[in-house]
């Protein structure tokens, strides 16, 4: 979870989002259960926050940022291949509030436990 909490003169913001964090090369698929398994992750954030994203960590292009709901909608097990930002547009969409659920105020897991939960169906692919 990322949060953010600013004060400047006329201007009060605290928001906040989900992450999930894989090591991952652009020229490797995921395997079938550890795909299945971010999914599954996926999901999980993204019954709690439309604002949740998996943080894709790579030697070749270093820290990219893909959307969950991105990776929930690939029929691809590489999740290059999908839409990704770099680490540094994706603070910077954040910071000017672009990106963000007011929801998750503070970086503590307790917060969680007051947001909405969806039981997750199954759903047989």
């Amino acid at each position: 979870m990322g949060v953010l909490d600013v004060k400047v003169t006329d201007l009060r913001v605290k928001k906040g989002f989900l992450a999930q964090a894989k090591r991952a090369e652009p020229d490797t698929s995921f395997s079938r259960d550890e795909w299945a398994r971010l999914q599954g992750q996926c999901e999980t954030m993204l019954q709690r926050s439309p604002d949740s994203f998996v943080f894709l960590y790579s030697k070749e292009k270093g820290i990219r940022v893909v959307p969950a709901i991105e990776v929930l909608g690939s029929s691809s097990r590489n999740p290059f291949q999908s839409y990704d930002r770099s680490f540094q547009r994706f603070f910077e969409q954040f910071i000017q509030c672009f990106v963000g659920d007011r929801r998750l105020k503070k970086a503590h897991v307790g917060v969680l436990a007051h947001l909405p939960w969806k039981l997750a169906m199954s759903d047989p692919m």
